[in-house]
């Protein structure tokens, strides 16, 4: 599970990257925290791309989109 604080700068979240690549399972929550880093780092099309290969979403994650 990655989480990250209320504000990120561009190295670390290349950083949380390379952990979240390495994963072998990701969960939403992983999905939705990469996400919402890339979005504080205001990497939109990081996170376009991201959010285009998600496998899923849920709740948690239409409520993570929403409140940002």
């Amino acid at each position: 599970h990655l989480d990250f604080p209320s504000r990120i700068e561009g190295r670390e979240i290349e950083s949380v990257q390379t952990v979240f690549e390495a994963m072998e399972i990701k969960d939403v929550a992983s999905w939705t925290n990469l996400l919402n880093g890339y979005m504080k780092c205001n990497d939109l099309v990081s996170a376009r791309r991201l959010f285009d290969e998600m496998p899923s979403m849920n709740a948690i994650f239409w409520s993570a989109i929403d409140g940002k």
